[in-house]
């Protein structure tokens, strides 16, 4: 199976004891029914990252590349207003900064895999931050079972992930959840701070306990704040709905 996944390990113990008690004096005379000695039984579960995964493998860090998300999503991409606000954006005068749904192109390859639930953004949506006028973020939704399609993907374009781990979400009256994380680092040929693409089994970000249906791919500079740390959910669902009303791209995916 595809993505994160859960083994159901069940260990039967016998007490360490039991062999050692078992002499020619104790055997059953024939006839008798042999002794029985119960077994404990434990429950183990067992969350196994996805084989492209080894949690604490480190990588040298990439130089001087350009990292994106599909064909074209970009940290520096200029915000067009007359293209896109005022039908997916919204605007945080207090931060300086504009919020959109922009449509992606991904390959024809992961295109079917990524497609999440619409209730927040589909797969083939970003929420991308602007500041200055420039991309400063962006933020993709994918359904968890997609997890290794995913990272295959950034591996085939930018090599082993950078940075491999797993997090530990503490869950409320369950054990805690596993959260398999690989990110990619591109150290700037400039003075600014390394871009990232961070990509997580299941959405712990958007909401105070982690989304298991969903993972995400996150493009920003180290150092920065999550998207979802400064928009309330208001403003996410003012996003999607006016993210409903962009017409989408003409173009083919890339192969």
């Amino acid at each position: 199976m595809r993505g994160l996944l859960t083994a159901l390990a069940v260990l039967l113990i016998s007490p360490p004891f039991a062999l050692a008690q078992t002499t020619s004096e104790s055997l059953p005379e024939p006839g008798d029914e042999p002794p029985q000695i119960a077994p404990s039984a434990l429950t183990i579960d067992i969350s196994a990252p996805p084989a492209p995964v080894q949690p604490g493998a480190r990588n040298a860090p990439l130089r001087g590349i350009d990292l994106k998300l599909g064909h074209d999503i970009r940290l520096g991409l200029p915000f067009v207003s007359d293209e896109q606000a005022p039908q997916g954006c919204i605007e945080k005068p207090a931060l300086g900064a504009v919020f959109c749904v922009d449509p992606m192109i991904w390959p024809q390859s992961l295109a079917t895999a990524i497609k999440a639930s619409p209730a927040v953004f589909a797969g083939d949506r970003a929420i991308i931050r602007y500041d200055e006028g420039l991309a400063t973020q962006a933020h993709v939704l994918f359904p968890t079972e997609a997890f290794v399609d995913v990272t295959e993907h950034l591996a085939a374009r930018y090599g082993p992930p950078t940075e491999q781990d797993i997090h530990w979400v503490p869950m409320f009256g369950q054990p805690k959840l596993a959260n398999v994380v690989a990110r990619w680092i591109s150290e700037s040929s400039t003075d600014k701070p390394a871009s990232v693409i961070e990509v997580r089994t299941y959405d712990d970000i958007r909401h105070p306990h982690p989304d298991q249906k969903h993972g995400f791919v996150w493009l920003y500079r180290d150092g920065s704040t999550p998207i979802f740390r400064t928009l309330a959910m208001a403003d996410i669902m003012l996003l999607r709905k006016k993210g409903l009303t962009l017409v989408p791209l003409d173009t083919p995916p890339p192969e």
